[in-house]
């Protein structure tokens, strides 16, 4: 099955050769799961119905999974020698192997079930297809990988898989047991099979391209077939075909348009037309409609009675699916959602049912009077499908968006090019509920219900209302927003109180970095020994820059903690205690008193400063032996966690002055600070992520909930190819991420970043704050614990989609 000898026909070549074996252990596990599924019923009637399929799959297994092969190789060369990419498959004919016209409700019946199916397949392959979507890439040419351009996507191999099923068995419900037993394995198989070719490419020295999803529709996607009258389902799978007979619309340098295409519930417009039509407008637009346009739109509600008197094709109610709620949040699937999809009635009324929505959509264009107003409707009903699409948005908010229909069909009627102004007060609505939910990664949280009823009931309001006055968009989107506001009060004080702490704190690391600069230079510390140094450029620093930034400038020494250097540096000198014992004893406790105030104000803890004042101990311990009792004062055994009458015994070591090192040249020069520093309370406040351990036995809960599901964990898979470095220099403030923190995956907004970007500080739901190193950002991105996302104007990016 040589296709030609580029990298990626060898490619295609490999995968074809193994798709014959592939597939006939596919075939074996359906073929068992079919036996179990057949004896758990003892009549024998039953038994022999069921037990006919699994016979089937086992008696042909080799021969459907040679046809299965050549078929997908059709696919990937693609019929009439266009090229592998070059062009949508052609859809199935609605005819099943016998000839005849399938059954409508099975037809209906197998749609769903595999479409359901397909979905369901995705989280088993999601990260491994990820990673071969982008060496694919790498290989077709463009720099950015598209899911779409794979020709190894899962969806192509379901679509292929139908397309047998279909050409074999007559009887859709067979079909649809075969593929509700095959599709699982075949996810399983194409994991496998992902995983080996990304290593393959990977190792053929294939760059990775940046990965973004694209919200177009795949060509190549998997579509069941058609039911067998086009007139009887007006929202069918196949695309709308444009009429070229009747009337049209001339626009100059654009596209000619069919009036009765412009009438259909699904109208195909082309891109320049919607994009001349939203950013000018004019006179073209201003026509009239003709009597080809309102005869069409008749007879597109009419089909439309005929789909609502079916009651087998009555839409059904979707309940939402708890299957996925112990699943890692990164690891759920997205759940489908459109224009065509139902609704919950108890919600919705009578516009959960897509046909509905479809009916308002024909009855406003019955009533359109000019082009525009048509085109205007077109626009709504494309926007809504594809910020339905988003997935980013979690269902339930899509599923709001998809309910608002009927208010912005109406609105299209009175302004039709109202989503092009960014200002109107029904776009800004849309909009600002998309931003709101960026909010939240979990459908099931309490924070998110909290969110969506009140949306619920100013959608619900607007649909009830039929207004289209521009004054009550803006007026429900002020409604939500006193809520929001109100939310959002509590949590804003918090997070501002937190914020601030840690700009205080880079604030006074800031000064502590000058006032050590300005220490060095001081020429008492010639000969002073290191430990000294090191406790001045740190520690103290910090306490003299405290001090200042709490007393302002009414103080040129608050605290008298600049003071206190010059008698802790002439209290280590030789010569000094050598002169005068007697008055180095005296100004000790005064100094030992300051340095322990110092240190409280500072929030050090006893066992952050046990070792340097132990050490300073045992250098003054000459002067210390012959002033004990002058020591032994009860306001220093007070002031001080290291009582002074605790002195180093013969088995401690004592260190004497002669005993201790000058400090070299290059420990005269106070290093600088990587990243601010804080106190444990600040620590806590901050909600601050220590750095993760490299230790995988010791990751806890944090592994397990990253590994739950299908997709293996990153330590178990080959070492990540992100450059995290790169992502968090990317990272602005207001950016959006998903962190997983204390054992659960939370939607989080970079809130602030310090100055040389070495400390960050994000904000979760419920005011909660998170703040982490640079390293240990990075340790997240590598595990992927720590994940951009990609957060966008809706609208704006729905409109360039669709134009």
């Amino acid at each position: 099955m040589t296709i030609c000898s580029s990298p990626l026909d060898t490619c295609l070549t490999d995968v074809l050769d193994e798709v014959p074996d592939l597939l006939g252990r596919c075939f074996d596990v359906a073929v068992s799961s079919l036996q179990r599924e057949g004896s758990q019923d003892h009549e024998v009637v039953v038994y022999d119905r069921a037990s006919k399929p699994w016979w089937d799959l086992l008696l042909n297994r080799s021969a459907w999974a040679r046809d299965y092969a050549q078929r997908l190789s059709d696919a990937f060369s693609g019929a009439g020698g266009e090229g592998a990419l070059s062009g949508p498959v052609p859809l199935l004919s609605p005819v099943g192997a016998s000839g005849g016209p399938l059954q409508l409700d099975s037809v209906v019946d197998e749609v769903q079930t595999s479409g359901r199916l397909l979905q369901e397949l995705m989280p088993l392959v999601e990260q491994e297809l990820a990673m071969l979507d982008a060496r694919m890439s790498a290989l077709m040419g463009p720099d950015t990988a598209y899911a779409e351009a794979n020709p190894l996507r899962p969806s192509v191999f379901v679509r292929v898989l139908h397309e047998l099923m279909v050409s074999v068995e007559s009887d859709p419900k067979v079909r649809t047991r075969w593929l509700r037993h095959l599709v699982p394995p075949l996810g399983l198989e194409l994991r496998g099979l992902y995983q080996r070719l990304a290593v393959r490419l990977q190792r053929a020295a294939s760059h990775e391209a940046g990965y973004r999803v694209r919200l177009v529709d795949d060509p190549q996607a998997y579509r069941p077939p058609p039911p067998p009258s086009r007139d009887l389902l007006p929202f069918n799978l196949s695309p709308a075909i444009r009429d070229v007979a009747g009337e049209v619309l001339a626009v100059p340098g654009g596209p000619l348009l069919s009036m009765t295409a412009m009438a259909r519930a699904q109208s195909a417009l082309e891109p320049e037309l919607l994009q001349t039509f939203l950013k000018q407008g004019g006179e073209p637009f201003e026509q009239t409609l003709t009597a080809d346009y309102y005869a069409q739109v008749q007879r597109e509600l009419a089909a439309i009675d005929r789909y609502a008197s079916l009651p087998l094709l009555a839409d059904r109610v979707p309940e939402r699916s708890s299957r996925y709620q112990d699943m890692p949040l990164v690891d759920r699937p997205v759940r489908s959602v459109d224009i065509g999809s139902p609704l919950c009635r108890d919600t919705w009324g009578r516009f959960a049912a897509a046909h509905e929505r479809t009916r308002l959509l024909l009855e406003l264009k019955a009533k359109a009077l000019r082009v525009s107003q048509a085109m205007g409707l077109d626009v709504v009903r494309k926007l809504v499908n594809q910020v339905a699409r988003d997935p980013l948005l979690l269902a339930p908010v899509r599923e709001a968006m998809v309910a608002l229909e009927p208010s912005l069909l109406r609105m299209a009627m009175v302004q039709p090019r109202f989503f092009n102004e960014a200002r109107h007060p029904a776009r800004r609505l849309v909009e600002s509920v998309a931003q709101r939910a960026f909010n939240y990664n979990d459908e099931f949280s309490p924070e998110f219900e909290r969110f969506l009823q009140p949306v619920l009931r100013v959608f619900q309001a607007l649909n009830e209302s039929g207004t289209d006055d521009p004054q009550v968009f803006a007026d429900a989107l002020g409604a939500l927003r006193e809520t929001w506001d109100s939310q959002d009060q509590r949590d804003n004080a918090l997070r501002d109180q937190r914020l601030q702490a840690l700009r205080f704190a880079q604030e006074r690391q800031a000064l502590a970095d000058q006032i050590s600069l300005d220490l060095s230079r001081q020429p008492e510390l010639d000969g002073a020994p290191d430990l000294i140094l090191d406790f001045l450029y740190g520690t103290w620093s910090l306490v003299i820059a405290s001090a200042q930034l709490i007393h302002g400038s009414d103080d040129a020494d608050p605290g008298g903690y600049r003071a206190v250097v010059s008698s802790l540096l002439w209290s280590v000198r030789k010569d000094v205690i050598a002169q005068s014992p007697a008055l180095v004893s005296e100004v000790l406790p005064g100094m030992i008193q300051t340095l322990h105030r110092g240190l409280d104000m500072l929030g050090t803890t006893e066992e952050e400063t046990q070792t340097f004042f132990e050490a300073l101990m045992r250098l003054h311990k000459s002067v210390l032996r012959r002033t004990r009792s002058r020591a032994h004062t009860e306001e220093v055994s007070h002031s001080s966690p290291v009582p002074l009458e605790v002195l180093p015994t013969q088995d401690s070591a004592p260190m004497a002055l002669e005993d201790t090192f000058a400090a070299t040249a290059e420990h005269r020069t106070p290093p600088t600070s990587a990243e601010p520093w804080l106190d444990r309370s600040e620590l806590a406040a901050a909600g601050y992520i220590e750095e993760p351990s490299s230790d995988h036995a010791a990751l806890g809960e944090a592994t397990a909930a990253d590994t739950a599901g299908s997709a293996p964990s990153p330590e178990a898979a080959e070492p990540p190819l992100l450059d995290a470095e790169r992502m968090l220099s990317d990272l602005r403030e207001g950016d959006w991420v998903d962190l997983h923190s204390q054992g659960e995956w939370l939607r989080a907004q970079m809130l602030w970043a310090s100055d040389n970007r070495t400390l960050f500080m994000f904000t979760s739901t419920g005011g909660r704050t998170h703040s982490m190193s640079k390293r240990s950002c990075i340790k997240l991105i590598d595990r992927r614990w720590l994940r951009p996302v990609d957060a966008h104007s809706v609208v704006q990016s729905a409109i360039q989609s669709i134009a």
